[in-house]
C-alpha cells in the first residue's frame, strides 16, 4: 500500500513511490532494503561503465581505465612525490608505547615496549606472543568473542588466578594529543578482569592519577586517535588471520572489504534511519486523525458561540470595554516607541555626518596612494642606482687593488731576477778565483810544500764543522714554520671574519631600518600591528595602554652616535607596554597571548612629578639626548629607568664624575660595537662593558633617514676596513713566504758552501797524494761560460717584466681616476636617496594623521551605532510586546470603536467594565453557561485545531527532510564506495607489482563478491589467485589486506601469524611488501606476530622497525 503525501499546502497528492521513481531516490517506505538499494545503484554504475566501453572492449580496457582513474585520483588528491614533502617522523600521540600483562592467559607478569611504527614479535609456539595482540584488543575494550579466545572474558584469566590486569600506555604529545592538560604526555589505560564481580576500566594520567573509569571515555580516546578496535580487520588474531589468508570465499572477501572500510556500519546506520522515517510516517497518519477530531470539536463549539453572538447592546459594550483595556496599553507603548524612534533618527543623522567626514578621509587617503607609490618607486629606483653604483665602485676599486698587488708581485720578481744576476756574477768571480788557486796548487804540487796543504786541509775541516752547525739551526727554524701557524696571520684572519659578520649584520640592520620606515612598528615584531589594532578596538580600558614605549622616543640628531648605547641600556623598557592598573594589565596580557607576542607590561599610575631637582648639573644626561612625544612615557623612563641620572662622558674622564651629586652611572663609547658603564657601590667604582645589539634599535622611526645615511657610511667604512685587513693578510702571508724562501736560500747556500768545503777537503787530500791536474781548471772555465749565458737570460726576463710594469701602471692610474669619479657618483646617489627617504617619511606621517582621524571618526560612529542599536533594541522590544497586544486587542474589538481620552486610566476602565458585566450577568441568569465560558471554550478548541495542524505540518516537513537527507547521504556513500574501491585496487596492483605480478580487484556488487585476479610472469592473462601456489596465494591475500588497510586508515593495526603458510621466499617478499606499503603511513603503528625467523629479510635494521623476541616457553607451562 503506497503512502499518500501532500505537496505544497496539501493541494496536490502524489505517492512516495512516484516521487522516488521520478528522482531515482531511495524510498524508505518501500519494500527494498537499504543494502539492496545501494547494491543495485553500484551494479547500475558498473553496467553503465561496461556499456560505455562496449562489450568487446570491457575486459581489454578495464586495466587501462583503472590506470586512468588511478592517475586522475592521484592528481586530484595531490599525491605528487615531487611536489609534496612527506613527514616520515612517527606519531607522537595515539600509538602504544608499552603493554603490561598480569595473570593474563599464559603470562604471570609480562611487559613489552613497542616501537611507534613497525613491530615484529617473534617466538616459538607457546611463548605467549599471540597473547600480546589479544591483550591489546581486550585492554582497549574488545569482547572475548572478538578475539576467538573463548566465549567469556573471564576465560582469559590465567589458571589458578582470580584477577587479571591489562595495562596499555599511549603516547599523548604534540598537536594531536587528547586533553593533555588532564593526562599529560601519556595516557594509561588499565582493564581489570575478575572471575567474581564486575570488570572495570581505569583511565589514568602519566603520573598515575585516575581521570576516568567510564568506558565512554575510552571510546572517546579511541575515536580521537582513529583506533578501530571493533573492526574485524584492524586486529587479526591467529584464527582470523588463518581464515583470511587461506579459506575466504569471494563472498567473504566482499563482506570483509565492506566491513573493513566501515561501509557495512554505514549501511546499518542508514537502515536504522529508514526505520525512524517509517515511524515518522506513522505519526503523520496519527496527526491527521487528531486534526480531524479537533476540527469537528471546533465546529460544534462555533455553533454555540454563534448563537451567543446574537447578544444585546450590553454585551457589545462589554466587548468594547474589554478591548479598551488592551488598546489603552497599546497607546502607552506606542508613545514610548515614538520617543525611541526620534532618538534613532537623530543617531542616523549623526552617523551620516560621520560617514561623510570618514569618506572624505578615505578619499584623501585613496588619492594619496598613487603619490605614495610614486615616492616608493622613486626610492626603490634610487636604491637600485645606489646599489648599482656601489657595485661599480667596489668592482673598480677591487680591480685597482688587484693591479696594485700584481705590480708589487712583478716588482718583487724583477728584484729577485736582479739578485739572481748578481749572485751568478759572484759565482763567476768565485770560479775565476778557484782557477787561480788551482793554478797555484798545480804549481805548488809540481814544486811547492806539502806541509802548507796539510795546514789548509785542517782549516777546511774546521770550517765544515761550523757550516754543519748553521745548517742544523736553519732546518730547525724551517721545521717550526711548517708545523706552527703564524699567530699574526691567525689574528688577521679572525679580524676578517669579525669584519664579514659586522658587514652582514649592518646590512640586515639597514633592511630593518627600511622596513621601519614603511611600518613604524617593524622593530617590535611581525604581529605587533595586530596588537595595536586590537588595543584601539577594545573599549574596556580604564586608560588605553601605551606602547611599545620606544615608538614615542626619538634620539636627537646631535647624539645619533650614542643611539646603539641608549638602545642597549634601555632596550627592555623601550620594548614594553605601559598600563595604569592591574585591570588593564590582565586585558593587555590576554591580547598579547592571543597574538603570540611576548612583551613586558609595566604597571604605573599615569601621574607626573617634578624631576628637575634630581638632575646632575653641568652634564649631558640620557634625558637631554632624547625627544619624547608622550609625557607618560617620559615620566615612566625617569621613574623606572632613572634616565635623568645617567650621564655621558669621555672614556678617560668618567671615573672623575662618578662621585658627583645625582650621578648614578657614567656611560662612555669604546667602539662602534661596545661601550662602558661606570657605577659606584659603597665607594668602589665598578666598570661594566655594554655590548651593542645588531638588531634594529627600538626608537621612533622619525630620524631613520639619517640612520640610513649613517649605516651606509658604516657599511662603506667596514668594507674599506675589510679590504685593508685582506691586504694586510696578503702582505703577512707574502712576508711569511719570503721568510721561508730566504731561509731555504740560506740553507741551500750553506749546503753548497758545505759541499764546496768538503770538496776542497777531498781535493786537498788528493793533492797531498797526487801530482797536479789541469782538468779542474777546464771544468771551471766551462761553468763560467754557462753562468754568463744564464745572466743574459735573466736580463731578458727583467726587461720583459719592466715593460709589463709600465703598462700596468698606466692602467692603475686610469682606474684610480675612474674610482674617484665612481665614489663621487655614489655619494651623489646616496644624498639623493636620503632626500627621497625623508620625503617618503614626511608623506607617510601625513597619511598616518589621516588614518588616525579616520579611526577617531570610526570610534564616534561605533558609539552612535551602539546608541542607535540600543534605541532600536528598545523599539524592537516594544514592537514585540505591541504586536501580540494589538492582535489580542483587535480580536476583541477594532481600534476605531474605542475612544481613549486624557482622563482615562486603567482603574476607571476596569470600574466601568465591572458595572456592565454585572448587568450582563443579571440578563443571562436563565442561560446555563455564560458567553465568556463559551468564548473560552471556542478559543481552546481553535488553539487545539491550530496546534494539531502545526504538528502535522512539522511532521510532514520532518519526513521530507529525513527522506531528502537520506538520499543525499546515499549519493555521498556511493561516491565513497567507488573511491574506496579505486584506492584499494591501486594499492593491490602496486603490491603485486613488487613480486613482478599484475593484478586487479574484480568487484561484482550484484552478486556481492570480490575476486582477486593475478597474472604471473609466465601467464598470458589474469586468473584467480585460488589457482596460485599456497605461498603466492597468501602473498595475494596480504596484498588484499594492505588494500583494505589503505581504505580503513586505522592508527594501530595487528596481524598474527601472517606467514604461517608461506615458504621462505614468499615470506621474505611479503615482509618487504609490508615494509614498503606501511612506510607510506609513518604515523600508524603496526604489530606483526610470527613464529618464523625473519633475520634473513633485509632492511629490518632501520629506525622505524623494532623486533621483539619472546623467551622460549618453559617446560612447566
Amino acid at each position: 500500500m503506497a503512502t499518500v503525501l501532500e505537496d505544497g499546502n496539501r493541494g496536490t497528492k502524489r505517492t512516495q513511490d512516484e516521487i522516488s521513481e521520478e528522482n531515482g531516490d531511495f524510498n524508505p517506505l518501500g519494500e527494498q532494503s537499504v543494502d539492496a538499494f545501494m547494491t543495485q545503484r553500484l551494479s547500475v554504475k558498473r553496467r553503465n561503465m561496461m556499456t560505455q566501453l562496449g562489450p568487446s572492449d570491457s575486459d581489454e580496457n578495464s586495466e587501462d581505465s583503472s590506470e586512468l582513474e588511478s592517475e586522475s585520483d592521484e592528481d586530484e588528491d595531490g599525491y605528487n612525490d615531487e611536489d609534496e614533502e612527506v613527514d616520515d617522523s612517527p606519531a607522537r600521540a595515539g600509538v602504544i608505547e608499552r603493554i603490561s600483562l598480569k595473570n593474563f592467559m599464559c603470562h604471570d607478569s609480562f611487559e613489552l615496549k613497542l616501537g611507534p611504527q613497525i613491530n615484529f614479535i617473534i617466538g616459538r609456539n607457546g611463548s605467549g606472543k599471540s597473547a600480546v595482540l589479544t591483550g591489546i584488543s581486550v585492554g582497549l575494550g574488545a569482547k572475548a568473542t572478538d578475539t576467538n579466545r573463548g566465549s567469556s572474558i573471564k576465560e582469559l584469566i590465567k589458571d589458578g588466578k582470580s584477577t587479571a590486569r591489562v595495562s596499555i600506555v599511549f603516547l599523548n604529545d604534540g598537536p594531536d594529543a587528547y586533553k593533555p592538560e588532564d593526562y599529560g604526555k601519556r595516557i594509561i589505560i588499565e582493564r581489570k578482569i575478575q572471575r567474581v564481580g564486575a570488570n572495570s576500566y581505569s583511565i589514568k594520567s602519566e603520573v598515575g592519577k585516575t581521570v576516568s573509569t567510564k568506558k565512554s571515555t575510552l571510546d572517546e580516546i579511541l575515536y580521537k586517535f582513529s583506533i578501530t578496535i571493533d573492526n574485524p580487520l584492524a586486529f587479526l588474531s591467529q584464527d582470523k588471520a588463518r581464515e583470511f589468508l587461506t579459506s575466504t570465499t569471494d563472498r567473504m572477501k566482499y563482506d570483509l572489504f565492506m566491513s573493513g572500510a566501515f561501509i557495512t556500519d554505514i549501511l546499518d546506520n542508514y537502515t536504522r534511519t529508514t526505520k525512524n522515517i517509517v515511524e515518522v510516517q506513522k505519526k503523520v497518519r496519527q496527526a491527521k486523525e487528531h486534526l480531524a477530531a479537533c476540527s469537528q470539536k471546533y465546529r460544534e463549539v462555533a455553533t454555540v458561540y454563534n448563537r451567543h453572538k446574537q447578544s444585546d447592546y450590553l454585551r457589545h459594550k462589554l466587548g468594547v470595554l474589554h478591548g479598551k483595556v488592551y488598546w489603552y496599553n497599546v497607546h502607552n507603548i506606542e508613545a514610548k516607541i515614538q520617543k525611541y524612534q526620534d532618538e534613532v533618527e537623530h543617531c542616523q543623522k549623526e552617523i551620516e555626518r560621520i560617514n561623510e567626514e570618514s569618506s572624505k578621509c578615505d578619499s584623501a587617503i585613496e588619492k594619496s596612494m598613487p603619490k605614495r607609490e610614486q615616492l616608493a618607486n622613486r626610492q626603490e629606483e634610487i636604491e637600485r642606482k645606489v646599489d648599482a653604483s656601489k657595485v661599480r665602485y667596489e668592482t673598480a676599486k677591487q680591480k685597482r687593488e688587484d693591479i696594485r698587488n700584481t705590480l708589487v708581485q712583478t716588482d718583487e720578481e724583477i728584484a729577485k731576477n736582479i739578485r739572481d744576476v748578481e749572485q751568478t756574477k759572484t759565482t763567476i768571480e768565485n770560479n775565476r778565483k778557484l782557477i787561480e788557486e788551482e793554478q797555484k796548487r798545480i804549481d805548488e804540487i809540481n814544486g811547492g810544500s806539502k806541509e802548507a796543504l796539510r795546514t789548509f786541509r785542517e782549516e777546511l775541516e774546521q770550517e765544515a764543522v761550523g757550516l754543519e752547525e748553521q745548517r742544523r739551526e736553519i732546518r730547525s727554524t724551517l721545521d717550526n714554520l711548517e708545523t706552527r701557524d703564524n699567530p699574526e696571520i691567525v689574528n688577521v684572519q679572525k679580524d676578517i671574519k669579525n669584519s664579514d659578520n659586522r658587514i652582514r649584520a649592518l646590512k640586515q640592520n639597514r633592511a630593518g631600518i627600511q622596513a621601519s620606515q614603511r611600518d613604524q612598528y617593524a622593530a617590535w615584531g611581525n604581529n605587533i600591528n595586530n596588537v595595536i589594532h586590537k588595543i584601539r578596538e577594545t573599549t574596556g580600558w580604564h586608560k588605553e595602554p601605551i606602547g611599545p614605549l620606544g615608538v614615542s622616543v626619538e634620539v636627537k640628531p646631535e647624539y645619533s652616535e650614542w643611539k646603539p648605547l641608549l638602545n642597549a641600556v634601555l632596550n627592555k623598557t623601550l620594548d614594553s607596554f605601559l598600563v595604569c592598573d592591574e585591570h588593564d594589565r590582565r586585558i593587555l596580557e590576554g591580547i598579547l597571548k592571543k597574538n603570540n607576542v611576548r612583551k613586558n607590561i609595566l604597571v604605573r599610575k599615569f601621574e607626573h612629578f617634578n624631576y628637575r631637582s634630581g638632575m646632575p648639573v653641568g652634564h649631558t644626561t640620557f634625558l637631554d639626548m632624547i625627544n619624547c612625544t608622550n609625557e607618560e612615557v617620559l615620566h615612566t623612563l625617569i621613574d623606572l629607568g632613572n634616565i635623568e641620572k645617567f650621564i655621558i662622558s669621555d672614556k678617560n674622564k668618567g671615573h672623575l664624575l662618578i662621585g658627583e651629586k645625582n650621578v648614578m652611572s657614567v656611560f662612555s663609547l669604546f667602539s662602534r660595537i661596545s661601550g662602558s658603564r661606570l657605577s659606584s657601590n659603597n665607594g668602589t667604582i665598578r666598570r661594566d662593558p655594554v655590548y651593542f645589539s645588531d638588531d634594529i634599535v627600538k626608537f621612533s622611526s622619525g630620524s631613520m633617514a639619517n640612520d640610513l645615511i649613517d649605516i651606509d657610511k658604516e657599511i662603506d667604512d667596514e668594507i674599506t676596513n675589510n679590504n685593508l685587513l685582506k691586504r694586510r693578510l696578503r702582505e703577512i702571508t707574502m712576508k711569511d713566504q719570503n721568510n721561508k724562501m730566504n731561509l731555504e736560500k740560506d740553507l741551500k747556500r750553506l749546503n753548497d758552501q758545505l759541499n764546496k768545503t768538503k770538496k776542497q777537503i777531498f781535493e786537498t787530500e788528493n793533492r797531498l797524494n797526487e801530482d797536479g791536474d789541469m782538468s779542474k781548471i777546464v771544468t771551471l772555465n766551462t761553468q763560467i761560460a754557462e753562468y754568463e749565458d744564464q745572466i743574459k737570460r735573466y736580463e731578458g726576463i727583467i726587461q720583459s717584466l719592466t715593460d709589463e710594469v709600465t703598462a700596468k701602471k698606466e692602467e692603475y692610474d686610469e682606474l684610480k681616476q675612474i674610482t674617484k669619479k665612481l665614489r663621487l657618483e655614489l655619494g651623489h646617489f646616496q644624498e639623493e636617496k636620503a632626500n627621497a627617504m625623508e620625503e617618503l617619511v614626511k608623506f607617510d606621517t601625513e597619511v598616518a594623521t589621516l588614518k588616525d582621524n579616520k579611526e577617531q571618526l570610526d570610534f564616534e560612529k561605533s558609539q552612535k551605532d551602539l546608541q542607535k542599536d540600543k534605541a532600536s533594541s528598545k523599539i524592537e522590544e516594544g514592537t514585540a510586546r505591541l504586536k501580540p497586544l494589538i492582535e489580542t486587542a483587535e480580536k476583541i474589538c477594532p481600534r476605531d470603536e474605542v475612544t481613549i481620552t486624557a482622563d482615562d486610566t486603567q482603574d476607571s476602565i476596569a470600574s466601568e467594565y465591572a458595572e456592565v458585566q454585572h448587568q450582563i450577568k443579571e440578563a443571562e441568569k436563565e442561560i446555563g453557561r455564560s458567553f465568556e465560558e463559551i468564548q473560552l471554550e471556542l478559543i481552546e478548541a481553535r488553539d487545539k485545531r491550530n496546534d494539531a495542524n502545526q504538528n502535522l505540518d512539522a511532521l510532514d516537513e520532518t519526513y521530507r527532510q529525513l527522506d531528502s537527507d537520506l538520499n543525499v547521504r546515499f549519493n555521498f556513500l556511493h561516491t565513497t564506495i567507488l573511491s574506496s574501491v579505486q584506492q584499494a585496487s591501486r594499492t593491490f596492483e602496486n603490491a603485486l607489482g613488487l613480486r613482478g605480478f599484475k593484478g586487479s580487484l574484480d568487484f561484482d556488487f550484484g552478486k556481492r563478491t570480490l575476486t582477486l585476479l593475478a597474472q604471473t610472469k609466465s601467464d598470458d592473462e589474469k586468473r584467480t589467485v585460488d589457482s596460485l601456489s599456497g605461498g603466492e596465494k597468501s602473498f595475494s591475500q596480504i596484498a588484499l589486506l594492505l588494500s583494505i588497510w589503505k581504505v580503513m586508515d586505522s592508527r594501530i593495526r595487528g596481524l598474527d601469524e601472517f606467514d604461517v603458510y608461506m615458504d621462505s621466499v614468499n615470506r621474505s617478499i611479503s615482509i618487504k611488501l609490508l615494509l614498503s606499503e606501511l612506510r607510506q603511513y609513518p604515523k600508524s603503528q603496526n604489530i606483526f606476530i610470527t613464529p618464523q625467523d625473519i633475520a634473513v629479510v633485509g632492511d629490518l635494521n632501520s629506525r622505524d622497525v623494532k623486533i621483539h623476541k619472546m623467551s622460549d616457553p618453559r617446560s612447566d607451562n
